[in-house]
């Protein structure tokens, strides 16, 4: 799905969330964390439709302020520093005619496959190239959702944020957007 939506009725106490699954659920159980630790909350009511869907009656619906999980945390463990065999990060950025977050989205996932051999790309190594080649776009995860949307991308697949690959578009503007070197 290319976009996430968030409607809260708070005459209704209803909360409507539609994206991926992940996010779904990420929402969901914040909310329903929230609702939890406040005094005299009563339990979230779930209807789902097929997963991608939920609706959630509360008393209050109040916007929660901390930081999502979903949006990315640096994985001390992942070296971008490059080697004797492979580029730094900022080397094979600087191979790409990549100046949106879109586009580094693009040849960060192709990095962390091709390069690195990553086999399942999650939203903590995006986080942490952004981090490592300058500033980290919020919220991170629309910055995904957008390489992955036909609207603006496509160039991604995001079946969830633990699964994140290149589509054939994303390789293709790979192909198509290598800076070469010049004499």
């Amino acid at each position: 799905m290319s976009t996430a939506k968030v409607r809260i009725d708070q005459s209704s106490g209803v909360i409507e969330v539609e994206g991926p699954v992940d996010f779904v659920k990420e929402v969901y159980n914040d909310f329903k964390e929230q609702k939890l630790t406040t005094p005299n909350a009563s339990k979230p009511k779930n209807t789902a439709g097929n997963g991608a869907k939920k609706k959630t009656s509360a008393a209050s619906s109040k916007k929660n302020n901390k930081k999502s999980s979903s949006e990315g945390t640096l994985d001390k463990n992942l070296d971008l520093a490059g080697s004797s065999e492979a580029p730094s990060l900022k080397d094979y950025l600087a191979g790409f005619d990549a100046k949106s977050n879109v586009k580094k989205n693009v040849v960060f996932v192709s990095y962390l496959k091709d390069v690195l051999g990553i086999d399942k790309v999650n939203i903590d190594h995006i986080y942490t190239c952004f981090d490592d080649t300058g500033k980290i776009p919020s919220p991170l995860t629309q910055s995904l959702y957008d390489a992955s949307g036909t609207a603006r991308g496509g160039y991604i697949n995001l079946p969830s944020l633990d699964d994140i690959s290149l589509s054939v578009k994303g390789r293709n503007w790979l192909k198509d957007n290598k800076v070469t070197a010049k004499n």
